[in-house]
């Protein structure tokens, strides 16, 4: 909520009006949720055997379709190490919550994560009907706005 208040009181301070919550989606969608970004999920495959979770997702890196592979304790740890080790990304997880957004056979799940990486702290977000891909696509969401942080 603070990073994103900061992104409202400058559409505010912009405008000289009151921000209408259409103005507050369409902002909260350009800045965790963009219709075209450097990261994006594309399909995932997860199993868990023995306490490991095996990751294998494709993704689309700047257009290109990628294959990557982690493992870890759970789902988010297998994604993180697979982003690590398959695309030297340097990300690391510090807070997750996840909820649904609509009731019923057909709800969507939201899934937040704080991730810090080489240059900041910002948190990412990810709408499906899976709350693992919610999941995952919550730390490509902050991996694109890291990358932002430390190209402006």
């Amino acid at each position: 909520q603070i990073e994103f208040s900061k992104t409202i009181q400058g559409l505010s301070e912009e405008s000289g009006t009151e921000v209408t919550p259409a103005a507050i989606w369409q902002a909260f969608q350009d800045s965790y949720l963009p219709a075209e970004a450097r990261y994006e999920l594309v399909a995932h495959e997860m199993a868990t055997s023995r306490g490991v979770t095996r990751i294998d997702a494709t993704l689309k890196v700047d257009g290109a379709e990628r294959r990557v592979s982690g493992e870890g304790n759970g789902p988010i740890a297998a994604f993180v190490h697979a982003l690590q080790s398959d695309l030297g990304m340097l990300i690391e997880v510090l807070d997750y919550s996840e909820h649904s957004v609509s009731a019923g056979a057909d709800a969507k799940a939201v899934a937040y994560v704080e991730a810090r990486g080489p240059d900041g702290i910002r948190w990412g977000v990810g709408i499906d009907e899976s709350i693992v891909a919610a999941s995952l696509k919550s730390l490509l969401s902050a991996a694109n706005l890291l990358e932002n942080v430390s190209e402006g």
